[in-house]
């Protein structure tokens, strides 16, 4: 009997969430970038390759197309086409330096166009006020590109209800002091459906960037809690009571997990509360065709060496053998989706900690 074939059963056994990295191409020169000694070694993968990897896919939820810089790539619309023809995807996210206003807006508007119900999302990288983010991307002016970018998309948005404009940071030593009003300025100058925040990773360019003082970082989270449940209240304010309560309470909740795990990991070096679903829910393939279950781990498998056949390096031997690896070591780490999918796909998580940490956040606004 297969059991992936019962979609209760799905839900923990198979891949959900797939990061592929499209192009190693980058027109930026990010100081945080964890992926910077493989920037611009090649194009990444033809839409042929991309094809024969999509159909052995087993069916996932939802697609994450990285780079490099994904909008260097013309063909962007038809990759995340093929996604959404092979695997019935249910939703994509595009991140985005923003440096090309009017290609990023045409991109979106195509990929629209060509995928029907897909909702789409095109986070755009501000990682602060206009000096620091040009300082910290590497190029001047890309503050203002970024801007137009955003307020591009959003022209998209008020034709096409399906595509979500959001803004992604990186939290570094040299941004910290000036997350909490940039937030408050984002959220009062710019038209986002959110605003993300993601702990610098990996091994940055330039280490300088590292070292957050975890004094100001708790500050700065409990600051962007607030902020980031005006979202989460604009967003749902159309809906029926009962689903508005229950998705203000779940959405406060994960945000309130999510930073909590997060703290706790780069600060105090405590582990997760949850197993890490790298491997068996989510995984990452690279522009050369490297299959990881993790950006930050080593490469499980060539897809380039098999014919592009997902499936087979998915559910292989070497993959099983790197999930059982992850279990021993206790891998975890503070990368948002990784963090996400681990407690969205953990009962005790959802059922338990989600709504115990809102709960208490509602009562005396903690959540350490």
């Amino acid at each position: 009997m297969n059991l992936r074939r019962w979609p209760l059963l799905r839900r923990y056994n198979d891949l959900r969430f797939l990061i592929f990295y499209v192009t190693s191409q980058c027109n930026a020169r990010c100081r945080t970038c964890f992926f910077w000694k493989d920037l611009n070694t090649g194009r990444g993968p033809g839409l042929s390759e991309i094809e024969k990897l999509a159909a052995t896919s087993p069916r996932f939820r939802t697609l994450l197309i990285g780079g490099g810089e994904p909008s260097l790539r013309d063909d962007l619309p038809q990759i995340v086409t093929i996604f959404r023809r092979h695997n019935h995807i249910h939703d994509a996210s595009v991140p985005t330096n923003g440096l090309l206003p009017a290609r990023i807006e045409a991109l979106a508007r195509q990929t629209l166009t060509l995928n029907r119900g897909l909702l789409l999302s095109f986070n755009v990288s501000l990682d602060g006020p206009t000096a620091t983010h040009d300082r910290l991307r590497g190029v001047p002016g890309s503050f203002d590109r970024a801007v137009e970018t955003i307020h591009r998309l959003a022209a998209v948005r008020s034709e096409e209800p399906r595509l979500s404009v959001v803004v992604n940071t990186v939290i570094c030593a040299e941004n910290l002091s000036e997350i909490v009003p940039f937030a408050r300025f984002a959220w009062e100058e710019l038209p986002l459906d959110g605003h993300f925040f993601e702990l610098i990773r990996g091994n940055p360019k330039d280490l300088v960037v590292e070292g957050l003082p975890g004094d100001a970082l708790a500050t700065a989270y409990k600051e962007l809690v607030r902020i980031q449940e005006r979202y989460l209240e604009r967003s749902t304010v159309s809906m029926g009571v009962v689903r508005r309560v229950i998705s203000r309470v779940l959405g406060t909740g994960r945000l309130l997990w999510q930073y909590r795990a997060q703290y706790r990991r780069y600060v105090q070096g405590q582990l997760w509360t949850v197993d890490c679903r790298a491997g068996r829910t989510i995984g990452v393939v690279e522009p050369n065709g490297t299959l990881k279950a993790c950006e930050l781990r080593g490469a499980v498998a060539s897809l380039a060496d098999s014919d592009w056949d997902l499936a087979a390096a998915w559910y292989g031997p070497e993959m099983s053998r790197e999930t059982r690896r992850i279990a021993a070591d206790r891998c975890d780490c503070t990368h948002v989706c990784f963090v996400q999918s681990s407690r969205d796909h953990s009962l005790r998580a959802t059922l338990v900690e989600v709504p115990w940490l809102w709960l208490r956040y509602r009562r005396n606004r903690a959540w350490l």
